[in-house]
């Protein structure tokens, strides 16, 4: 989804223009319109539109007649398709927002990683929706999503992939971010296993932890996303979507999106954020 509408609410000038500062680094987000006060808001919203909506709880009209809470209720009646995101220094108010079914809650302050996870699930949110209403039926990904930047994560379907082991989820990520070369047993255990030593029954592991991937993506429907010969395993790249190859690629929204962090939950990945770091000066 590209050219994102976003309104931005807080009536401390200050959060918003920081707000306003992450949201519009976003390389899908072709404006931010910002609001002080919910009547402003309000009236924006009996003629505009927007794809989503960060509002600061804590907002009050004249005479404290209506607070975040209710102007996000109001938002909802007058652009029912609006995502709100709310955005507060008060954690106490989450019962009270997620009742009205909103898209997400970030606590100030507002950092760009917290933002971009909020405009991800609110664009996988709106494909979903999308594909129902195409003649009353869903079209299903043909492909595979690999999401490498941030937490490494994978989808299919628009849903989350859950993996039986998490070993099984790192073995998966590391074959993605070999780019379809073939990796043996053997560099796989000593990855995964640093810390002990290659013998059997970390070979026995290994084997357990390729048999558990597999099994996961058959019953996804995937049977073919592997290449494996004798000793060696490798991920059939045309088969997945992948943040990262857009980026190797040269694809100007995977470059904007990349925020500093690759694969950041495992270790081994530390060393490829460097040399992305450096793809991104280049292209600045």
């Amino acid at each position: 989804m590209k050219s994102m509408t976003i309104v931005a609410v807080d009536d401390e000038e200050i959060s918003l223009m920081c707000l306003e500062a992450v949201l519009s680094s976003m390389g899908d987000v072709d404006q931010v319109l910002t609001f002080t006060n919910a009547e402003d808001t309000i009236e924006y919203f009996k003629t505009g539109k927007a794809d989503a909506a960060f509002l600061d709880i804590q907002l009050y009209l004249s005479g404290g007649t209506l607070n975040g809470l209710t102007l996000a209720a109001k938002i909802k009646e007058l652009c029912p398709d609006c995502h709100v995101v709310f955005v507060t220094g008060c954690p106490e108010y989450a019962v009270d927002a997620f009742k009205l079914h909103v898209s997400g809650y970030i606590v100030k302050p507002v950092t760009r990683e917290a933002a971009r996870k909020e405009l991800d699930y609110i664009i996988m949110e709106k494909k979903a929706a999308a594909n129902v209403r195409n003649n009353g039926f869903e079209i299903k990904e043909s492909k595979i999503r690999v999401q490498c930047f941030g937490n490494f994560d994978v989808f299919w379907q628009n849903k989350p992939v859950v993996f039986q082991l998490s070993k099984a989820k790192e073995l998966f990520a590391y074959l993605v971010h070999r780019k379809g070369a073939s990796v043996s047993m053997a560099e796989l255990a000593a990855v995964l296993f640093e810390d002990k030593e290659d013998g059997l029954s970390v070979q026995s592991q290994i084997r357990n932890l390729v048999a558990s991937m597999k099994k996961t993506f058959i019953s996804l429907g995937c049977p073919d996303l592997f290449n494996k010969s004798r000793g060696y395993i490798s991920i059939k790249t045309d088969l997945i979507d992948c943040d990262y190859y857009s980026f190797m690629n040269g694809d100007s929204d995977a470059i904007n999106e990349y925020s500093g962090e690759y694969m950041a939950q495992y270790s081994w990945a530390e060393f490829t954020v460097g040399y992305l770091e450096g793809v991104v000066n280049r292209e600045i």
